[in-house]
């Protein structure tokens, strides 16, 4: 993967982004980007890798949640090597990630209202 240049956004997004991951209790994640690679998680039983191939894929994932991640994968910005174990343990973690998720909105809402 090459060395990226991430805008401010993207880092902020980014950042938060490792920050709730690195806690997963239900799974490992190994996400690599242009930024280098970062095993995340605790659990063993779901393991899952994810290569990111664009930043643009964190200000979608901090600006529109799922529809951002799924419109990202759809457009080629980011592979997993298994998908279902990826959707499990994602769907293991969303309730500890709900307080991250309420700041961020309260943050970012002036900017989505901007964007849109």
């Amino acid at each position: 993967m090459t060395t990226w240049r991430m805008s401010a956004v993207e880092k902020a997004a980014r950042a938060a982004l490792l920050r709730v991951l690195r806690g997963l209790p239900e799974g490992r994640i190994v996400l690599r980007d242009g930024e280098g690679s970062h095993e995340l998680g605790t659990g063993t039983e779901l393991q899952a890798r994810i290569d990111i191939h664009a930043p643009r894929v964190y200000t979608a994932l901090l600006r529109d949640r799922g529809k951002g991640l799924a419109r990202t994968y759809a457009d080629g910005l980011w592979d997993c090597d298994d998908l279902v174990s990826m959707v499990r343990i994602a769907s293991r973690a969303l309730v500890r990630a709900d307080p991250w998720r309420a700041r961020i909105s309260t943050a970012t809402w002036p900017l989505k209202r901007a964007w849109r």
